[in-house]
């Protein structure tokens, strides 16, 4: 039997099941998808001392099209993660951006990435973008020499150079290819200058950095059509109020 799948250990997922649903090789992808972009550029919010990311639905679809799945399917996917202790869940009201989910992976998620009983920060209360996600899986299919295969977030081809990325922004915060640029141009002719310039001021502010910000800024601007706003003409409103959480209602297992 092959030892992993996606990192995770194929022995303990199968002990992942009830007389009703079990874990399977879709729910793994999704929640490999998650540990991965959780210490990356995940929004996240501190409920009650402890530290979530917000999940969108279509964004995973967006992400991981080769699975097939619709927002509902994903969903449905997650709250059985939940159920099997691989994540932790919190819903959370806000009349500004609406109803989002927030996850978080538990120490069980992180076991099923080891056979060594490694122990993680997960469910310590608030944890840090740069503490690690433990990937200690060893790899006992001789047969296989490609990391990428225990962890698909490996990329093998070391032939591979990453064009090279300059500053933008007020802060010079905001760092974009040329041709990450070009795409931002085609894509937002009418305003591209002002999104380079919110997404400076934002993580400025607000202290925070994102992995891809050509991605970060793509994604806003998903969410603003997501709520109905028409982009005829440069925007006007503070996409600073993205990260705010005021109120907030958090609706407790029952009530989602």
């Amino acid at each position: 039997m092959k030892y992993t799948i996606f990192g995770f250990s194929q022995e303990q997922v199968l002990n992942l099941c009830d007389e009703h649903q079990s874990i399977d090789e879709r729910d793994l992808m999704i929640l490999r998808w998650i540990m991965d972009f959780y210490f990356g550029g995940m929004e996240k919010l501190v409920i009650d001392g402890v530290e979530y990311g917000w999940v969108s639905y279509s964004y995973v679809c967006d992400e991981l099209p080769i699975m097939h799945l619709n927002p509902e399917a994903v969903r449905r996917r997650l709250k059985k993660l939940v159920k099997f202790g691989l994540l932790s869940h919190q819903k959370v009201k806000n009349s500004e951006v609406g109803t989002r989910a927030y996850y978080r992976p538990t120490e069980q998620a992180v076991q099923l990435q080891s056979d060594t009983g490694a122990t993680s920060k997960y469910d310590e209360g608030t944890t840090s973008k740069y503490d690690p996600v433990p990937l200690q899986s060893s790899n006992k299919d001789s047969s296989i020499s490609d990391p990428s295969i225990i962890n698909p977030s490996i990329k093998c081809d070391k032939r591979t150079k990453k064009e090279p990325r300059h500053k933008y922004g007020e802060y010079k915060n905001v760092l974009l290819s040329d041709t990450d640029l070009a795409k931002l141009k085609e894509e937002f002719p009418a305003d591209w200058e002002e999104r380079i310039e919110r997404l400076s001021y934002y993580m400025e502010s607000k202290g925070v950095s994102y992995k891809n910000h050509l991605a970060t800024i793509r994604s806003w601007a998903r969410k603003d059509n997501s709520y109905g706003y028409q982009r005829t003409q440069a925007p006007d409103h503070d996409w600073s109020k993205l990260d705010s959480i005021q109120p907030v209602k958090v609706l407790h297992e029952g009530e989602w």
